[in-house]
């Protein structure tokens, strides 16, 4: 089933578009972005879908300057501003950091059917909550994402606008279905609280902080110091010996790839350490449910600890990697914005930065302060 669109190119086209849209009391907002950052993507798309048809603006026809003040899209950036109508969208925190970003514009009245699906799970970790599982799941529709890493660069297809505009359309019938729920669940007020977060998240984001590199590169070579000594007591710990003699007699030792959940098991149960849950964990690990299965694993190594000392040595070690794959050095860090997205939950603040453990140590705060 096609998806009645207009695919706008004028300042024209524009300013009746958004006179029309104005008069709505709710719309499907969504983008189409070139990559992931805001920072190094382009912003291509804004759809915006009313129940009569969709408004794709190409934002590639609107180059005159910088966006934020080309006075063609004041009516955009005035509709996205304004308390109503209602914008509806899936991950608004991504699409609210690019529209900042390029235009310049906080996105006023936002439902967030990404939170409203979360909420209503109550986090239960085995549900997923991208776009096709969530309009599948509450209107027992398929939404095809073939398109969604298509090459948004240059001259779009057919193919790639029907994509576009179906994605803005869908989010309207899906944001009545979330709304039936969560008045039922009374979750009203909850996700009214997680929605307008979702700009000040994305403020926070994008205004990120700055740090002192060479600090961070002296902290960076203490903890790859530490990294190396811990790998090491490991590897003597659940290394197997080699079934091959060394050169220099004695046997050698056979490494284990301390990366890999897989031969970490193996070498905890050959020392006589059943580690069933961490090995269920580890096995299903994919998609969003990563961080999660991952978390659910170290609390087995806890359960552990009573009665081994030798976890407590892979769980430093993993903390050691952790700093210096997940921070950059050459350049300005980003305070909530995880490597992989779907560790953050994509649409929320993920639990662990809340942690009182999360805070900066001493030596750290040296980083970022004279």
């Amino acid at each position: 089933m096609t998806t009645k669109y207009k695919l706008i190119k004028t300042a024209d086209e524009l300013r009746q578009a958004m006179d029309s849209l104005s008069n709505q009391p709710a719309i499907g907002l969504d983008t189409e972005t070139t990559n992931l950052d805001p920072f190094t993507s382009r912003l291509r798309l804004i759809q915006l879908a009313a129940a009569d048809g969709v408004a794709i603006i190409d934002l590639d026809a609107f180059t005159n300057g910088d966006p934020a003040k080309n006075e063609a899209l004041a009516p955009l950036r005035r509709l996205l501003e304004a308390p109503r109508p209602i914008k509806i969208a899936h991950n608004g925190k991504f699409d609210a950091k690019f529209i900042k970003h390029n235009l310049g514009a906080d996105i006023g009245g936002l439902f967030d059917t990404l939170l409203a699906s979360q909420i209503i799970s109550a986090g239960d970790i085995e549900e997923r909550h991208g776009l096709d599982t969530v309009a599948a799941r509450y209107l027992n529709e398929s939404v095809d994402k073939t398109e969604r890493l298509s090459n948004w660069n240059f001259e779009l297809s057919e193919a790639q606008l029907e994509y576009a505009a179906r994605d803005a359309a869908i989010l309207l019938p899906l944001r009545e279905r979330l709304i039936e729920r969560l008045k039922s669940d009374s979750l009203v007020k909850c996700a009214q609280l997680e929605f307008e977060c979702v700009m000040t998240v994305a403020d926070i984001e994008l205004a990120g902080f700055f740090m002192y590199k060479d600090r961070w590169l002296e902290q960076l070579s203490i903890v790859e110091k530490r990294r190396a000594e811990l790998a090491e007591q490991l590897q003597a710990v659940l290394a197997e010996e080699s079934s091959q003699g060394s050169l220099f007699g004695g046997h050698d030792r056979d490494d284990i790839n301390l990366d890999s959940h897989q031969q970490l098991i193996q070498a905890l149960n050959r020392l006589g350490i059943p580690v069933p849950e961490i090995a269920a964990a580890c096995s299903a690990v994919s998609g969003n449910r990563n961080v999660a299965r991952i978390s659910h694993g170290a609390e087995s190594i806890n359960e552990l600890r009573p009665k081994h000392d030798r976890p407590d040595q892979s769980r430093n070690e993993t903390s050691a990697c952790r700093l210096p794959s997940d921070w950059r050095a050459d350049r300005k860090i980003l305070l909530h914005q995880p490597k992989h997205p779907a560790s953050a939950a994509r649409g929320r603040v993920p639990k662990v930065f809340r942690r009182p453990s999360c805070r900066p140590k001493a030596d750290h705060c040296r980083l970022f302060t004279d």
